[in-house]
């Protein structure tokens, strides 16, 4: 699991929440990007803080709205293609896992959230954060783009065919390699982190395996079948032959 690199932070921390401001300038369009750095930058302390988020290519006041479209612009779009490769991370070689697999999952509303209206609009009261981005807002076509391409995501799930009836769910890309990795999901924690505190429900579904690792829990069969039915059922198989 040395790829995993996704590091939770801690909850024996928590106090109550700062009334301090982290300010957070980025692109929109770049999201991934820009925003990384800055979480893996970002001491754990501050998190119990508030986020004030500016967009330097959408123009808008952040009064809970445009945090809100941070949130859920940010985690649709770790589990698109090309997200690795526009986050800077090194990836291994994908000989054994073709690119068109990796993007099969995120072509359908596979349990990730829908892109269609990330944003929760400039004015929107600080509400129901990543609840897919009902709203439909201006922000949405500003740059609704972002972070699509081609290549494997920094997050990918298994081809619709194979995922659970309830949709795809995604774990951390096992082919991202490098340096940087570890400080990639290092923010992708700090992040999901945050989204705890405040309360936020997220466009994208993770496999439940990933929070039994940070809960340092052992996976089981049942949780393999939540991300790969196929391959859960042949196990089964296998094993009622063995009994």
């Amino acid at each position: 699991m040395g790829w995993f690199g996704l590091v939770w932070v801690g909850l024996g921390w928590f106090s109550p929440r700062s009334n301090n401001i982290v300010p957070l300038k980025l692109k929109r369009t770049a999201i991934v990007k820009e925003l990384l750095p800055k979480l893996d930058e970002l001491d754990r302390s501050r998190l119990l803080s508030r986020f004030k988020v500016e967009y330097t290519d959408f123009k808008g006041q952040d009064d809970g709205g445009l945090t809100a479209d941070l949130f859920t612009e940010f985690f649709i779009r770790i589990c698109e293609p090309g997200s690795a490769a526009s986050s800077g991370a090194v990836l291994s070689t994908l000989s054994s896992t073709p690119t068109a697999a990796l993007e099969k999952p995120n072509t359908k509303d596979g349990g990730g959230g829908s892109g269609s209206g990330s944003g929760s609009g400039a004015a929107a009261k600080d509400g129901a954060a990543g609840s897919g981005g009902s709203g439909g807002s201006s922000a949405a076509s500003a740059g609704s783009s972002s972070g699509s391409g081609s290549g494997p995501g920094l997050f990918v799930g298994v081809a619709l065919e194979d995922a659970p009836k309830s949709g795809v769910t995604y774990l951390p890309n096992p082919e991202i390699t490098g340096p940087n990795s570890t400080n990639h999901y290092r923010g992708i924690g700090k992040l999901l982190c945050k989204s705890l505190i405040d309360g936020r429900p997220l466009p994208t579904r993770f496999a439940p395996s990933l929070f039994k690792f940070l809960l340092n829990l052992k996976p089981n069969l049942k949780d393999l079948e939540s991300y790969d039915r196929t391959t859960a059922n042949s196990f089964k198989k296998i094993l009622v032959c063995c009994c």
